[in-house]
């Protein structure tokens, strides 16, 4: 105000130059909402100092939240502690140049990254956050098949064991090793199968004496090696009977069941026994 009748008013100048920027700015903020990480810059004590995300949806936080300028705040517990311990350890350098966490939303479980990188004026750090929900399954379902599949051979009354091209033990299930080798001595990933089949054997696992075990030996080998669906009979030292099965896989694999067939076997007898007194009775 220069006096009661007189203002100055600083006008801008509409300049094909401004507009340019103007259109500029107007696409970076679109770019900026559009790009599907979220990014928050964060002092070193995790104040908020700014913040853009897509859809706040995806981190199932209501966008309100974010607003509270405290990230251990703004996002659900334990998420937020996890980003204000990296964001600590990254400003002490300490590491922490990234973290982890989960969060639960109307999909189920989703994953996150988090990035930090310390921004030119040394006071603040943006921290991008990223779904990697797609790619922590991928590395997830083999393993869960594996589980699943562990599972289920658990489940089932026979030995189950596998061993690779090699001959290399890949698997086997407790029934299999409570079987041969309880004390876990020589059942073990990685074992070569003579070796396993040589520890059993002298081990007194089988009822056939000193003098018949090379040429048990022998047989079993025979099945082993065939692997054209083969089966033999064996006697425990306890006196159960088992029936020995191998299979070769198409990929080069033998696949072992161990059943315990006492129980037929001692049909078997009486059957025979009955028989046996029918013909001298006749």
């Amino acid at each position: 105000r220069l006096n009661d009748d007189e203002f100055l008013v600083e006008g801008v100048t509409e300049s094909a130059a401004r507009r340019e920027i103007q259109r500029l700015t107007e696409q970076l903020v679109a770019l900026s909402f559009g790009y599907p990480d979220m990014r928050v810059e964060v002092t070193d004590d995790g104040n908020i100092h700014d913040f853009v995300v897509a859809n706040p949806a995806d981190l199932n936080i209501q966008p309100e939240r974010l607003l509270e300028r405290r990230i251990q705040s703004a996002f659900p517990a334990p998420a937020g502690e996890q980003l204000l311990d990296a964001i600590r350890r990254f400003s002490a350098g300490e590491g922490g140049e990234g973290a982890a966490f989960s969060l639960s939303g109307p999909a189920g479980e989703q994953f996150f990254e988090a990035r930090l990188l310390a921004l030119v004026d040394a006071t603040r750090i943006n921290v991008t956050i990223r779904n990697v929900s797609d790619r922590v399954r991928a590395h997830l379902e083999p393993e869960r098949t594996r589980y699943r599949l562990v599972e289920a051979l658990e489940s089932i009354a026979d030995g189950f064991v596998l061993y690779d091209q090699n001959d290399r033990l890949v698997l086997a299930n407790s029934r299999y090793r409570e079987m041969f080798d309880p004390q876990g001595i020589y059942i073990a990933p990685g074992a070569r199968f003579e070796d396993v089949l040589a520890f059993t054997a002298r081990s007194g696992v089988y009822s056939f004496g000193p003098e018949y075990l090379e040429r048990w030996l022998e047989e079993r080998l025979r099945l082993h090696r065939g692997g054209g669906g083969g089966s033999m009979e064996a006697q425990l030292a306890d006196g159960r009977w088992l029936r020995i099965q191998e299979r070769l896989t198409p990929a080069g694999d033998r696949v072992g069941l161990r059943t315990d067939i006492t129980e037929l076997k001692r049909r078997e007898a009486e059957f025979q026994s009955a028989r046996d007194a029918a013909e001298i009775a006749n």
